[in-house]
C-alpha cells in the first residue's frame, strides 16, 4: 500500500485503528457523511405512523432473512404490532413478500428516503456484514432511534445502547428482544431516545467532513 497512498481516510474508530496497524501516521475519520439537513426532522415521533423502517439491499448480509423471522415472532407478542416499512430490492425479495404487517416499498429514490423517515417511529438494521452504514448517521438525523446489529460499524458512531436505541448480535432471538423492548416504551421514553440520535447524528456533518479532508492534505504537504 505504501507506494500508493502516505494517508488513511477512513469511515471511523474500527477503521482507524485498522489503517494505524498497517503503518499509517496519518489518519482521519469520516470518510462517509449524511446530508444531515437533508434528513432532519422535526415530528414527534408519537406523531409519526406507528411503523418501523428497513432500507438497504434484500440480501444475506443485511440480514432480511433475520428482520422476517424476527418481525413474525414481535407480532405474536404484542397488541397493536407496529407495521414493517422494507425500502429496497435484491434476490431475497420473495422472503418479504405477504408478510403480515411488512409493507414493500420497492427502490426508493435517495431523495425520497428522508420523507419516509419521517413516517416511521424506528430504523432497524439487521446487518451480518455492514462496514459502514450511512443510513444509520440519515436515520438519526432524522430522530429515529436506531435498533442496528453489532455488526453495523457506524453504531459505533450514531448509537447509544439503550439511550439513542438498541445494539444486539444479529440473530432472530436477540432482534425480536430489541423489537419487544422498543415496543414497550411509553412516549417519553421513544421521544428521548429520538433526541439522543439527533445529538449524535449532529456530532458530524459535511461542513466537518471536508475540514477533516483539508486538515489531512495539509498535513501530508508538510513533509
Amino acid at each position: 500500500l505504501w507506494p500508493m497512498a502516505r494517508a488513511a481516510w477512513v469511515a471511523g474508530a474500527p477503521q482507524a485503528e485498522f489503517a494505524r496497524r498497517l503503518g499509517y501516521r496519518w489518519v482521519e475519520t469520516g470518510l462517509y457523511c449524511a446530508d444531515v439537513e437533508a434528513y432532519r426532522c422535526e415530528l414527534p415521533l408519537c406523531q409519526r405512523p406507528r411503523a418501523l423502517l428497513f432500507t438497504g439491499r434484500l440480501i444475506a448480509d443485511k440480514g432480511v432473512d433475520l428482520l422476517v423471522e424476527a418481525y413474525r415472532a414481535y407480532r405474536l407478542q404484542v397488541e397493536r404490532p407496529m407495521e414493517l416499512l422494507v425500502a429496497g430490492t435484491g434476490p431475497l425479495a420473495g422472503l418479504i413478500e405477504g408478510v403480515e404487517g411488512l409493507r414493500p416499498l420497492g427502490f426508493v429514490q435517495p431523495d425520497a428516503l428522508p420523507a419516509w423517515m419521517a413516517r416511521c417511529q424506528a430504523l432497524v438494521l439487521p446487518s451480518r456484514d455492514e462496514h459502514w452504514g450511512v443510513v444509520i448517521h440519515e436515520a438519526a438525523a432524522a430522530g429515529l432511534p436506531v435498533l442496528a446489529s453489532e455488526a453495523c460499524m457506524a453504531a459505533t458512531a450514531f448509537v447509544r445502547d439503550g439511550d439513542s436505541g438498541y445494539l444486539y448480535p444479529p440473530s432472530v432471538p436477540a432482534l425480536t428482544d430489541s423489537l419487544l423492548r422498543f415496543h414497550r416504551l411509553d412516549d417519553s421514553a421513544r421521544e428521548n431516545m429520538s433526541r439522543q440520535s439527533k445529538d449524535l447524528a449532529l456530532t458530524w456533518s459535511p461542513r466537518q467532513q471536508a475540514e477533516a479532508f483539508e486538515k489531512l492534505l495539509q498535513r501530508m504537504t508538510q513533509f
